[in-house]
């Protein structure tokens, strides 16, 4: 189960009260000082800081992630060109059960013609909904770098709310969006878990780039949602 991430934006401040009396001069006032670690700035970019680190985007930028009964994970991933590619882990390894951060570099490996991602109901029973890689478009250069500016300023430390899932399937997925830091290193950021719990974010910008990524029009409509 995905562990809670905590906030740990701390503000200290330094302040002085005092009482004026009779014949008694007002006190000096006194500067406020306030510690901010890095990720809070993260929010603060500005336009010109965002084009600029736009420029420098991983070659995968957000994955979706799904597995059904404890299979391994099957979905589609989209990289730094607007590509969209499907990819499937049970043809690698059926016994396992992967997480994006830890095959992130193996996504190529599993590359496929065809998925199957959803399951959805008919009024008789649940049904998978076959995709194949001709039915996928491609994200255009703007609006890729409009989505990736917004996953720039996700807060990664942002806390998430925990409610239960109201299907009767096991199934679950989970949406990623992947940035590169200050250093050059790669952080996913979790943008919603869904399972027997689902986890979502109090980031709005995560919200947003989750509907996309799930519900958007750069990939085939969920019979559900029609």
């Amino acid at each position: 189960m995905f562990k809670k991430l905590i906030s740990g934006i701390m503000a200290v401040a330094v302040c002085v009260v005092g009482l004026s009396g009779c014949g008694e001069s007002p006190p000096e006032e006194t500067e406020t000082t306030v510690e901010t670690t890095t990720l809070e700035t993260t929010a603060k970019y500005s336009e010109e800081e965002l084009e600029q680190m736009a420029q420098n985007m991983p070659e995968i930028v957000f994955v979706m992630s799904h597995n059904y009964d404890g299979s391994n994970i099957l979905g589609y991933y989209i990289t730094n060109t607007g590509e969209i590619k499907l990819y499937d882990f049970r043809q690698i390894s059926p016994n396992e059960t992967y997480e994006i951060p830890d095959v992130y570099y193996r996504l190529e490996e599993a590359v496929c013609d065809e998925i199957a991602p959803y399951m959805y109901w008919d009024e008789i029973s649940y049904q998978e909904q076959l995709i194949t890689k001709n039915e996928l478009g491609k994200v255009s250069n703007l609006e890729l770098i409009d989505k990736y500016k917004m996953l720039l300023q996700i807060d990664i430390n942002s806390d998430y709310i925990v409610f239960d899932s109201m299907l009767d399937l096991e199934e679950s997925y989970k949406g990623y969006g992947i940035r590169n830091n200050s250093n050059n290193e790669k952080e996913f950021v979790l943008l919603l878990s869904h399972g027997k719990e689902i986890y979502q974010s109090y980031d709005e910008y995560a919200n947003e780039l989750f509907s996309w990524l799930r519900f958007g029009e750069l990939f085939p409509t969920i019979p559900n949602y029609q």
